[in-house]
């Protein structure tokens, strides 16, 4: 084994082990940087986070996170202070078979305006999927 590879075992341990701590925690008392740290251990490992997760990473954390709904797979991109767009791509099996975006002036413009099936992302938040 190499010497990064049991360094990166052990940054890994000590993660896992400070996530156990926050989870003991209430989560109305955890920081917005805890409620981060929790919310982006459960992304990395495709695990659902909760709507309000997502929204602390898109809109604190200026993140580009995406999300699988119906083989759709959405993704935020920040291009800009002025300029949020949703990049939609959709596949037939592993296959792409089409991908655009919609362009937005914020990501509060995008939460808003943005819509899956007639929907916002909130009313269809609990079909998404990350795998």
């Amino acid at each position: 084994m190499s010497r990064q590879y049991i360094e990166n075992k052990y940054a890994w341990i000590r993660q896992q082990k400070r996530i156990g701590t926050l989870l003991e925690i209430p989560y109305e008392n955890l920081s917005v940087e805890e409620k981060l740290e929790l919310a982006y251990d459960k992304y990395f490992k495709r695990e659902k986070i909760s709507y309000d997760e997502y929204l602390l990473m898109v809109k604190v954390a200026n993140d580009e996170i995406w999300f699988c709904v119906n083989n759709v797979v959405y993704q935020v991109i920040h291009e800009s202070p002025e300029n949020t767009a949703m990049l939609i791509t959709e596949y037939n099996g592993n296959q792409k078979t089409l991908e655009r975006s919609e362009n937005y002036s914020s990501v509060i413009e995008l939460l808003d305006k943005f819509r899956i099936d007639g929907k916002t992302i909130e009313e269809i938040w609990n079909e998404v999927v990350f795998n």
